[in-house]
């Protein structure tokens, strides 16, 4: 993967696109991004901005350097731990980011929602440290929260 084709390439499948779906989503044929992905031929700067609107990592295409980010301890840890999780388990966790984000300020109570799934992971927590619960009991008791049901026990 030492040139910019396959670079674009992997950057492509990282985002789970398809070339028709990329091409698309860039305003070009998928001719011309299986020329890109080829080395055939080099894109220009409107494609370049529109594939970092895609989320691909342009500095890494052009260059093979991933883009530096600036993330603290903590940050890189809950990166790491989301990246690591079935999709079941991330939307689980994108809908608690929704639901803490929906408190509007620090020292107000957090909405029910949140409140529940608070618990909800405090009891996920302490099941885990006891190695008690399945991985699939895990994926139904966020699925009930997350459909508004109790979890089941």
């Amino acid at each position: 993967m030492d040139t910019f084709g396959p670079r674009l390439r992997s950057e492509r499948k990282r985002l789970a696109l398809t070339q028709d779906q990329f091409a698309d989503a860039c305003a070009i044929s998928k001719g011309t991004q299986l020329n890109y992905e080829r080395d055939s031929r080099m894109p220009d700067a409107a494609y370049l901005r529109q594939a970092a609107l895609l989320g691909v990592d342009v500095l890494y295409v052009i260059t093979g350097q991933h883009a530096s980010t600036t993330l603290s301890a903590d940050e890189s840890q809950l990166l790491q731990a989301y990246r690591s999780q079935s999709s079941h388990n991330k939307l689980a966790l994108q809908h608690f980011v929704a639901c803490l984000a929906d408190a509007k300020g620090e020292g107000e109570a957090l909405s029910e929602a949140a409140q529940r799934e608070l618990r909800l992971v405090a009891a996920l927590r302490e099941a885990l440290g006891k190695k008690e619960v399945s991985q699939p009991t895990l994926e139904a008791m966020l699925l009930a929260v997350l459909q508004g049901k109790p979890a089941p026990d």
